[in-house]
């Protein structure tokens, strides 16, 4: 009898491994997780891993990715300015690192391009994260961005971050709050990342964050359960009344705090937005703008004229295509290029 068990337990075992074996194979096919190309970071809860080199997979198939020596989807840019360059930075989430698509097509390297055959002295630079917050924007540019001197900051923004600004609960980012109207960041994330990083040290964390690392079909069991997770929370979040109101509000004094750091030194602030799935209205980020006298490029009307054409996004999905990107480059290059002046 304990033989037979034996047998069934190790036929069992068997079949869990070539279900396991066939799964992954199947993922990595599919591309449906790529290994993720970040690290968690004591100033911005995570960002790239510096120096590395991947892939993310998505509508175009595999995108090769590579990360630059400070942990940001672009090349490599000297810290101290060259004399004569108009340097210009951008901060922003997936739309602005837009991994769905090759380094060259993102509208911020199709600037650089404009800029180098018309001979402007202009250096485009980013440091964008996938899944940022405003927050964490913020914080970029306080622990990294401000280093490279920038004469002008361009903001991404979309109305997704209200509830990244307002209701995300996750242990290893840094939010913020408003407190008597005034900015307060809850540091507990860099403890969370401590534990997280000593636990990767020991045996048993050790091994599921190793499967995590290297299989995609644990990758993605794990992100649809995330997403899952994190929906009812934000839904439930989202009931209370005057949520909507109230991320506005941080919103606000995220963007004004930054505003205020690009001014101190002696740069200025200017705000994209760009279109979601979910029709939200933009008003209060138009009346905030006016109000606080900061530029803002709103490309969402040029991509609906332009999706006749071609389409601007990929199906059910908010993130630009190629012709997308190039139709937002085309608006930025009077907005930021010529308009430097």
């Amino acid at each position: 009898m304990k033989r037979e068990y034996m047998r069934t337990a190790v036929f069992a075992l068997g079949v869990c491994i070539l279900v396991f074996v066939f799964g992954e194979l199947g993922a990595r096919v599919l591309h449906l997780n790529p290994a993720p190309l970040i690290t968690l970071d004591s100033c911005v809860g995570y960002k790239g891993i510096p120096d590395a080199r991947g892939y993310a997979g998505g509508p175009m198939g595999r995108i090769p990715v590579s990360i630059n020596s400070i942990g940001f989807r672009d090349v490599e840019h000297e810290q101290t300015k060259p004399a004569g360059i108009y340097r210009v930075l951008f901060l922003g989430d997936s739309y602005t690192e837009a991994l769905q698509v090759p380094f060259e097509d993102i509208f911020w390297r199709r600037l650089q391009k404009e800029a180098d055959e018309k001979h402007l002295n202009v250096e485009i630079m980013s440091m964008s994260v996938s899944s940022w917050s405003t927050g964490q924007e913020l914080r970029a540019y306080e622990c990294f961005g401000r280093q490279y001197h920038p004469d002008v900051v361009v903001l991404g923004f979309n109305t997704d971050d209200l509830s990244d600004n307002a209701f995300r609960q996750d242990q290893f980012t840094p939010t913020f709050a408003l407190k008597d109207g005034t900015l307060s960041l809850d540091e507990s994330y860099k403890t969370h990342i401590s534990q997280r990083l000593a636990d990767r040290a020991t045996l048993y964390p050790g091994i599921l964050y190793f499967l995590k690392d290297h299989s995609e079909l644990i990758r993605h069991i794990l992100f649809i359960h995330a997403n899952s997770v994190a929906g009812a929370k934000l839904g439930a979040a989202e009931e209370a009344p005057s949520s909507t109101e109230n991320a506005w509000r941080l919103t606000g004094a995220l963007i004004s705090q930054l505003a205020h750091d690009t001014h101190a030194d002696k740069s200025h602030l200017v705000i994209v937005n760009f279109p979601t799935l979910k029709a939200a209205s933009i008003v209060p980020l138009q009346t905030f703008a006016r109000v606080n006298n900061i530029a803002l490029v709103d490309v969402a009307p040029a991509l609906n004229a332009a999706s006749s054409t071609a389409p601007v996004h990929w199906p059910g999905d908010p993130h630009l295509t190629p012709f997308g990107h190039e139709v937002v480059s085309q608006i930025l290059i009077k907005a930021v290029l010529y308009g430097k002046q």
